[in-house]
C-alpha cells in the first residue's frame, strides 16, 4: 500500500498546486510580465492530472485485492527494468531535442530561448554525469 499511498499524496499535491494557480489567476496575484493565461494553463494541467489520478487511486484503495496486485507489480524486477530503460530512452531523446531546439532558436535570433535551452541541456548533462558517478561508486 505504500506505493499507492505515495501516489495519492503526489496527486493531492498536484491538486493543491492547481487550486493555488487558479486562485492566483482569478485574483490577479501574479507579476505583470507573467501572463494570466500561463496560470490558467498550470491550473488546468494540475487539476486535471491530480483529479483523475486521485480518483483512480481512490478507487484502487477501495479494492484491496487489486491494490495488492498493483503494489506487487510496481516492485517487480522486470517492470523496474522496463521503466528504467524507458526513462533512459526518453532522457536521450529529450537531450537531442533540446540540443536541436537550442541551435534552431539561436539561428532564429531568439537569444533568451536559446540561452535557456542551453542552460537546461547543460544542467541535464551535469546531473546525469553526477548521478552516474555517484551510483558507479555505490554499486
Amino acid at each position: 500500500m505504500g506505493y499507492i499511498k505515495r501516489l495519492q499524496r503526489i496527486y493531492i499535491a498536484q491538486l493543491l498546486i492547481g487550486f493555488s494557480a487558479l486562485i492566483a489567476g482569478l485574483c490577479g496575484l501574479y507579476p505583470q510580465d507573467f501572463g494570466r493565461d500561463t496560470l490558467y494553463g498550470v491550473a488546468a494541467g494540475c487539476l486535471l492530472t491530480g483529479g483523475v489520478g486521485w480518483w483512480l487511486n481512490f478507487r484502487l484503495l477501495r479494492n484491496p485485492a487489486r491494490a495488492a496486485e498493483t503494489e506487487l507489480a510496481a516492485g517487480e524486477e522486470r517492470n523496474q527494468f522496463v521503466r528504467m530503460k524507458a526513462f533512459t530512452a526518453v532522457f536521450a531523446v529529450m537531450v537531442i531535442v533540446e540540443g536541436l531546439s537550442s541551435v534552431v532558436t539561436a539561428y532564429m535570433g531568439w537569444q533568451q530561448a536559446a540561452i535557456t535551452l542551453c542552460a537546461l541541456l547543460l544542467i541535464q548533462c551535469l546531473a546525469y554525469w553526477g548521478f552516474a558517478r555517484y551510483y558507479s561508486r555505490i554499486y
